[in-house]
């Protein structure tokens, strides 16, 4: 099962915590309540970035010792609490994350790029000492957390101290859903829901090996986004509400066949036909890839928390790098699984809970831009130009 919110706050402030931080980063209420979310916590950026000359696992070795070979790592400088670092085009880097781990030996952790980092193209991963894989540190580890980061679309710009992915805990062993409570728990709240907000018929959800298969919405006015190539200034990551849509993106606007061809290594935001609404007790987490969607690589921002879509759902919206060849979808194509974990007790504190954004069922852009629910009408677009 999932740690909950209020198990991973007493896991921070017990006699033996299970996560610490960097002391110019001190944990506080206020600070907690921002970061632990109903069924993960946010973890942040520390002080020092390495660019390296490419992505790699510290297989039985420390990630310390990985930045200390010059033969892998060419630079190195300080991130700063209050200015903004270029994290440029195309070139990796490895961050100290400000938090570490002092895992018990059943609990273990699963990582996710939070949609912030996801819906700008930037491709983050964590990784650990000693530990041959990523986005997963093994039960009963204690050290430090690093974020391997390659920013694919856009100059990017980060900060010490700012949140670009989420962890949760998970007791080891735990079985995620089957197909069966899956449509136990559909039929009981509504999981999946059409345009309007209402639960989709059991007989036409497709629910296989344990996850809901969503399906991409081809058909409205604006369909989506690819990351435009000529944007000459830094996205700011450590910023909100500051960017205009449409020096970044490129709005996809529908068509009456209802079809788009993926071109090789563009990056695409697209929005689910389904609205979500995910449970109290459970939450979600999107498969990064489909085998059956071909030529495309699929969400870098998985976890959906427990509250996620309130009541009447909102469209989760698709992160997509075409890989290849050029790859044609229609409307209404199988794109994206999500798989369902409980948490053990059900969260204090749910998705969107006193923020405006709570029930709005509209897909959005990431929080650094302006206007990120309006760009997805075609109103939006006539205005800009």
């Amino acid at each position: 099962m999932v740690m909950p919110y209020q198990d991973i706050w007493r896991s921070i402030t017990g006699r033996m915590p299970m996560i610490s931080t960097d002391s110019r980063l001190a944990f506080t209420d206020e600070s907690l309540k921002k970061l632990i979310q109903p069924a993960s916590m946010d973890f942040r950026l520390g002080f020092k970035a390495y660019g390296v000359r490419s992505a790699a696992l510290p297989h039985g070795k420390r990630v310390s010792d990985m930045v200390g070979d010059p033969r892998h790592c060419w630079c190195e400088f300080d991130l700063g609490l209050d200015k903004t670092n270029p994290i440029p085009l195309d070139q990796t880097y490895l961050i100290p994350l400000a938090e570490g781990l002092a895992l018990p030996s059943d609990v273990e952790v699963e990582f996710s790029p939070k949609s912030s980092l996801g819906r700008v193209d930037a491709f983050g991963r964590v990784i650990c000492d000693n530990h041959s894989g990523y986005d997963k540190v093994p039960a009963g580890y204690h050290g430090p957390l690093w974020l391997e980061i390659t920013s694919l679309s856009h100059e990017i710009g980060i900060g010490a101290g700012i949140p670009l992915v989420q962890a949760r805990f998970k007791k080891v062993g735990e079985p995620k859903l089957t197909s069966k409570e899956i449509e136990s728990y559909h039929c009981a709240e509504g999981i999946a829901l059409d345009f309007a907000g209402e639960p989709i018929p059991t007989n036409r959800l497709d629910i296989r090996n344990g996850a809901l298969t969503l399906h991409v919405d081809l058909n409205r006015e604006v369909v989506g986004f690819v990351a435009r190539d000529t944007a000459t200034s830094t996205l700011d990551l450590t910023k909100e509400n500051v960017h205009e849509p449409l020096e970044f993106w490129e709005p996809i606007m529908g068509t009456k066949d209802k079809e788009l061809i993926l071109m090789p290594g563009k990056f695409y935001l697209l929005a689910t036909e389904e609205r979500i609404a995910i449970p109290p007790g459970i939450c979600g987490h999107l498969i990064p890839t489909v085998a059956t969607m071909g030529e495309t690589r699929l969400h870098y921002a998985g976890f959906f928390d427990n509250g996620f879509g309130g009541k009447t759902g909102t469209h989760g919206v698709l992160e997509v790098r075409g890989r290849d060849v050029r790859f044609k979808i229609e409307h209404g194509k199988p794109v994206g699984a999500m798989e369902f974990e409980r948490t053990s007790t059900v969260p204090t504190k749910l998705y969107g809970v006193g923020n405006s954004y709570a029930n709005d069922h509209k897909p959005s852009l990431s929080k650094h831009f302006k206007h990120r629910y309006e760009a997805w009408t075609a109103d939006y677009w006539r205005s800009a130009h």
